[in-house]
């Protein structure tokens, strides 16, 4: 790619400031934006369960079904405990944990 492609790319980019928060600095007599990364806000919250100790219950699962499952989806499983252990924030879910799920639900 030119620099005159890259530069076009660049000034085409559609800026997502919504001009209601304090990231806007003063400089002389024109404002500028900050380049700080903005997320999206989506209408309806995200679910939680606060009242599911999901670590007793994939415990539980773990002992009813481990002896069952072929060494990747033991593997998957192990993942999503230790996931539960960490308390981590976000989680990626790959397609071996879905098949896992599914399978389980079956």
């Amino acid at each position: 790619m030119s620099d005159d492609q890259l530069e076009n790319n660049v000034n085409n980019v559609e800026n997502i400031d919504d001009n209601d928060d304090d990231d806007d600095v003063k400089t002389g007599d024109k404002f500028t934006t900050s380049t700080s990364r903005r997320s999206y806000k989506y209408e309806d919250p995200p679910i939680t369960f606060k009242d599911i100790d999901g670590l007793a219950a994939i415990r539980k699962v773990e002992e009813m079904v481990f002896t069952m499952l072929n060494p990747e989806q033991q593997q998957c499983l192990k993942e999503i405990d230790e996931y539960l252990q960490s308390e981590s924030g976000a989680w990626a879910i790959g397609d071996e944990h879905l098949d896992l799920i599914s399978f389980l639900l079956k």
